[in-house]
């Protein structure tokens, strides 16, 4: 395994899913900062490794993470689908590539 493509493969297999929740929070109206992006602010973060992208890995991070009865804002990947049958309120964004 000398070659660029072999060290590729192996790399890209060893990659980890990482899911990630965060909060947003909201500055006290009126202050100085509350101007700055809507009062908007990012509060507490939760992070898991999670085995794959399957509803039952995702969703389980979310019903281990987030309150049921929030708004989650996610993009529109499948795996989110059972989301709101779980009882969580959906803003679905769709996913933009890079460019």
């Amino acid at each position: 395994m000398t070659d660029g493509a072999s060290e590729y493969f192996v790399l890209f297999h060893h990659k980890v899913l990482v899911a990630c929740a965060i909060e947003v929070r909201h500055r006290k109206p009126g202050t100085a900062q509350d101007k700055r992006k809507d009062g908007r602010y990012a509060g507490r973060v939760r992070l898991a490794i999670v085995p794959d992208r399957s509803a039952k890995s995702l969703c389980g991070f979310v019903e281990n993470a987030v309150a049921p009865g929030t708004l989650t804002v996610t993009d529109d990947w499948s795996g989110y689908a059972s989301l709101r049958k779980r009882g969580y309120r959906m803003d679905l964004q769709r996913h933009i590539p890079c460019p």
